[in-house]
């Protein structure tokens, strides 16, 4: 995979690697702002964690990716009112990094 050769260890454990919250937020808006078919995440969050990035940012990509892609926010955005897509998007958007940062807590 791309990653283990393009992404350098240090970068990876300097943004993301760890348990610190920061981590978690950090990933959380990267898997907002990256579409990631799902047939890719688990292979791409096994190569990120491989590189040091923490357990609980690797559960906020995984849990953020799918529900909060852009693509899956403009999709949704043709069956949700603004409010209620806003709604759905911060609620998923505060789960993710709030079960990202428990499970920080746990292992």
């Amino acid at each position: 995979m791309a990653i283990k050769v393009v992404l350098p260890t240090a970068l990876i454990t300097a943004w993301v690697g760890g348990s610190s919250l920061n981590s978690v937020l950090i990933v959380a808006v990267i898997a907002v702002l990256a579409y990631v078919c799902t047939y890719v995440e688990v292979p791409t969050a096994l190569a990120l964690m491989s590189k040091g990035m923490g357990p609980g940012a690797t559960l906020a990509y995984l849990l953020g990716g799918p529900g909060l892609s852009l693509p899956s926010l403009a999709m949704l955005s043709g069956v949700f009112r603004p409010r209620v897509l806003a709604l759905y998007a911060g609620v998923s958007f505060v789960g993710c990094i709030a079960a990202g940062w428990v499970y920080n807590l746990l292992v």
